[in-house]
């Protein structure tokens, strides 16, 4: 099975080339595209700007409050006696076990400070700008206002014997990353679109839905309710101090085209979506 939005290393481990061009139907105007990249970096540096200073100043203080107490410690490499210099400044090994448990507290707090700050003001109006030229790409492509989100599972992969197997590349956490795409159908298609083009997939070659057992992870979130919230709470998702998530299960939406199987992967908390759209296509198990 071909996945969907793959990068197949088997043979070319710099292989940048995501399968399924055949797909794509339309795209978007390059302009427009460069303008909503252009956009985007200033959202994140806006956000990042604002968000480090407070954190960097600890770190300094934390820091500059460690090397005083080394320093107070008269510690040589001629003569290291820790006992020694416990009992000369015992408050000095306290106050570096205390700043070590500060700075782990900071940087878990950072994490979760991140994931729930709300925008300044700078990001919320280029925030704003986004979303009118996002709409204005989608309107283009065609896409229906009342379109759900659904995340896709985008990953390198090499094949063997004849199965794809998700690997990383260079300092990867994770081979996933998940992508949300505006997924919708009429009486013929089902697509998928993103602010740079459009897929099309007859129904007609759509076959089944496969569910895979098996444990993956993903670097992020892109919905707008929490994934703790009521509607997400029943996949069990987890995240761990660097955001990674990991999902128990996850589905392939198996079609053909010209012969060739191909799959497009998304993660459990998608099937709804897709069954919704797609009532007709049957579950089953797959075996790993």
């Amino acid at each position: 099975m071909k996945p969907f939005l793959g990068i197949d290393l088997t043979k070319d481990k710099k292989n940048t080339q995501y399968n399924g061009k055949e797909f794509l139907v339309l795209e978007s105007s390059p302009t427009m595209c460069e303008q909503f990249d252009t956009l985007s970096l200033h959202v994140s540096k806006a956000d990042k700007k604002y968000s480090n200073i407070f954190f960097n100043v600890v770190r300094y203080v934390l820091v500059f409050s460690i090397l005083n107490a080394i320093v107070r410690l008269n510690i040589t490499a001629d003569e290291i006696n820790l006992i020694k210099s416990y009992q000369n400044a015992p408050w000095a090994f306290w106050l570096i076990g205390i700043c070590f448990i500060i700075f782990l507290a900071v940087k878990i707090f950072k994490y979760k400070k991140t994931k729930n700050m709300p925008e300044n003001a700078e990001s919320q109006y280029i925030i704003s700008n986004l979303k009118e030229l996002s709409d204005k790409l989608y309107s283009q492509l065609g896409v229906p206002t009342e379109a759900q989100m659904a995340d896709i599972l985008v990953f390198n992969y090499k094949i063997k014997n004849n199965v794809p197997i998700a690997v990383t590349k260079g300092l990867e956490l994770t081979p996933y990353t998940n992508l949300d795409y505006k997924i919708f159908t009429d009486d013929n298609n089902l697509y998928l679109a993103d602010v740079y083009g459009k897929y099309c997939f007859p129904l007609s070659s759509l076959r089944s839905i496969h569910k895979i057992n098996k444990r993956i992870s993903i670097p992020g979130w892109n919905k707008e309710e929490k994934m703790t919230s009521e509607k997400y709470r029943q996949y069990k998702l987890k995240a761990n101090n660097y955001g990674i998530i990991s999902i128990d299960v996850y589905y392939i939406l198996e079609f053909e085209h010209n012969g060739e199987i191909y799959g497009i992967y998304f993660p459990n908390y998608e099937l709804f979506t897709f069954k919704k759209l797609l009532p007709n296509i049957s579950v089953d198990n797959m075996k790993t």
